[in-house]
């Protein structure tokens, strides 16, 4: 998903909540249990929950609890 940027810069590169759950795979219900606990970061865009690929890449390299 390309969002606009409203600072004029280029367009940013998105996830969709589904796309952020099969990266990581889990299902989104698990993607948004971790989101409400603050361990992955989500933004809503034009009514859409997006995540930042280099956010979910991070928490990807995290290491097991």
């Amino acid at each position: 998903m390309k969002v606009a940027r409203t600072d004029g810069g280029q367009d940013k590169d998105w996830l969709t909540s589904r796309e952020a759950a099969r990266r990581l795979d889990i299902a989104t219900r698990d993607l948004y249990d971790l989101i409400d606990r603050g361990a992955l970061a989500a933004y809503h865009v034009e009514g859409d929950l997006v995540l930042r690929p280099d956010d979910v890449a991070a928490y990807r390299r995290r290491p097991p609890a």
